[in-house]
């Protein structure tokens, strides 16, 4: 058995630690948020000091961005890491760049404008019909990604954001395009698409059914491998000779609209794991997790053979949740009816406290449940069930994902994106 250590921001991976733990590895995880002090507590150990206690068998994972300077360092020393580094982090925080990316390989990108001030951004959309996204670079704290239908309610989220943002300002404006959006992800080895890893996401962002409420960044994932096989050709395809050249390792996520004629118009990098995606796709990677991390870590090829199956993860969450700053009012919460040894099952904002299992207080992010089914129909409808059986009080999940992702496949289908490549 191996020796992993997971270094998070926010505990997103934490699942992953669980897992790794279940396969019979040695495993701790350091915490960058230091409200999580009581996270995982009597589940996984945490560590004070991520460089503490490395050695060269130890299996550094980076579940999140803006650590890949220290990702690179660590490489650079001869530790195994799988997850972050500074390529990563510029793609997906320097939105400018990312998107850039995309344009000079010949992947088309909405209408984007990289600004430094509030006051040209307003005046830049002031004659415009159309609806608008905002990017923030860095993930700049206080403000978010945010869609706008109008450029009215876009200049007046713009002058709101003026009075929020301390410090340089940098942030991109995306026009809006109208279409279905699907993520597609591989998995690289020093520049190599590993064979197999392609696959494809529908997730559902937002809190509450009908895409209502905050964004939440997700609250439900459907995975299936090579779903949709000529958008790799239009996406990944076209990246072959840059992927090579930046000798780029790990997870990478392209997020897209695929218009109603089948053209895709790239968003944005996800250059990480994907949240819940991962919880997903590990239903169907059909080989122990610890095996594909280090493999992948150690710079050498695994040999995929994915499942063909539906893949779904789905969140259960509490309130205050997604407003994580007041979450310590749910710590001690019990949470019955969760199984720790079913591996359908995603521990994270909990904690053991004597002979109970508890909210740690930390995001209100309870728990995933994943599952796989031939049918999709049957597979949403195991996750329900299981969600069904998880005793959170007011509890909160998406009942509609299953719709969501039956029209959006059907959209797919008009557009030619579902299917074998002619």
């Amino acid at each position: 058995m191996s020796r992993f250590r997971l270094i998070s921001h926010s505990g997103d991976g934490l699942g992953l630690a669980r897992l790794l733990q279940s396969e019979g590895h040695e495993v701790d995880f350091w915490l960058d948020d230091e409200r999580g002090k009581n996270l995982y507590r009597g589940l996984v150990p945490q560590v004070k000091d991520w460089k503490a206690g490395l050695d060269k068998d130890t299996v550094l994972i980076f579940d999140m961005s803006k650590m890949g300077k220290e990702a690179d360092a660590c490489r650079k020393k001869g530790f195994k890491v799988i997850g972050g580094s500074e390529l990563a982090d510029t793609l997906e925080l320097d939105r400018a760049f990312g998107l850039s990316v995309a344009d000079n390989h010949g992947i088309a990108i909405p209408p984007s404008e990289e600004f430094t001030d509030f006051q040209k951004a307003i005046e830049h959309i002031a004659d415009s019909d159309a609806g608008w996204v905002f990017k923030p670079n860095d993930n700049k704290d206080g403000v978010r990604t945010t869609v706008c239908t109008s450029s009215e309610q876009m200049a007046a989220m713009l002058e709101h954001y003026a009075d929020l943002w301390k410090g340089s300002v940098s942030f991109v404006l995306q026009e809006v395009v109208q279409g279905v959006e699907v993520s597609s992800e591989v998995w690289c080895v020093n520049g190599v698409i590993v064979p197999n890893s392609y696959n494809n996401t529908l997730e559902q962002k937002r809190l509450m059914p009908g895409d209502k409420g905050p964004n939440t960044g997700c609250m439900g994932s459907t995975v299936k491998f090579n779903l949709c096989p000529r958008l790799y050709d239009l996406t990944f395809g076209k990246l072959l000779p840059w992927l090579k050249q930046v000798r780029y390792s790990g997870p990478l996520d392209i997020n897209c609209i695929i218009d109603p004629d089948g053209k895709p118009w790239m968003l944005e990098w996800t250059p990480r794991f994907g949240y819940s995606a991962i919880y997903a796709m590990l239903e169907g990677l059909n080989m122990p997790l610890g095996e594909f991390l280090e493999t992948m870590a150690a710079g050498q090829m695994p040999a995929l053979e994915p499942s063909d199956e539906w893949l779904g993860a789905l969140r259960l969450t509490m309130p205050p949740y997604p407003h994580c700053e007041d979450a310590p009012e749910t710590e001690g919460i019990p949470i019955l009816g969760l199984d720790l040894e079913d591996e359908n099952v995603w521990p994270l904002d909990l904690m053991v406290d004597g002979d109970k299992l508890v909210c740690s207080g930390f995001d209100g992010i309870v728990c995933e449940v994943s599952g796989a089914d031939e049918s999709l129909e049957a597979m949403w409808g195991n996750l329900y069930g299981m969600a069904s059986q998880i005793q959170i009080p007011e509890c909160q999940y998406r009942i509609d994902n299953l719709q969501d992702v039956q029209q959006r496949i059907e959209q797919l289908d008009d557009a030619g994106m579902i299917g074998e490549v002619e």
